[in-house]
């Protein structure tokens, strides 16, 4: 399998990096470490194993809104392996989780989450509400219109 070129996107939601600074807890045992996030799911990091298929509860906590969000584990694999503090090897797992049943409610917390990471790294410029429409399509692309405007 080539690692170069990737094929078209498939997603159906953008992606933002979260890059691990937001944690959570699947099943109220399982720490992880979020890498991404869409509408549609996200991207965890962790030590143990799971299942794709397996339904789990993940609780995060995402602008001051503490949630558990219901998803369906869609892929798990190796990652990486680190060694603990005692030099044991340990296995680093990346797992896809898609979102079940979100609340409206709860997707907008998910919606202004994703686009409090898109500002910040924009310079924590303010981009305009309805050009994030996009991400519930995946089809979101900051343009220079979006950009915060200078008050000259």
């Amino acid at each position: 399998m080539s690692m170069g070129k990737k094929g078209p996107e498939r997603r159906r939601h953008l992606r933002v990096s979260v890059g691990g600074r937001t944690k959570g807890k699947v099943n109220a045992v399982h720490d992880v470490s979020i890498q991404d996030i869409s509408l549609g799911g996200m991207l965890i990091e962790h030590v143990q194993v799971v299942q794709p298929g397996t339904i789990c509860d993940l609780v995060c906590t995402l602008r001051a809104h503490k949630m558990r969000l219901r998803c369906q584990v869609i892929r798990a694999t190796v990652h990486h392996s680190e060694r603990d503090l005692k030099g044991k090897q340990k296995l680093i797992y990346r797992t896809g989780l898609e979102f079940l049943e979100l609340s409206d409610e709860t997707r907008q917390v998910i919606r202004d989450y994703i686009t409090s990471i898109i500002e910040e790294e924009d310079g924590g410029g303010s981009i305009e509400q309805n050009a994030l429409a996009p991400l519930e399509q995946g089809g979101l692309q900051i343009t220079e219109e979006m950009k915060p405007k200078d008050k000259a």
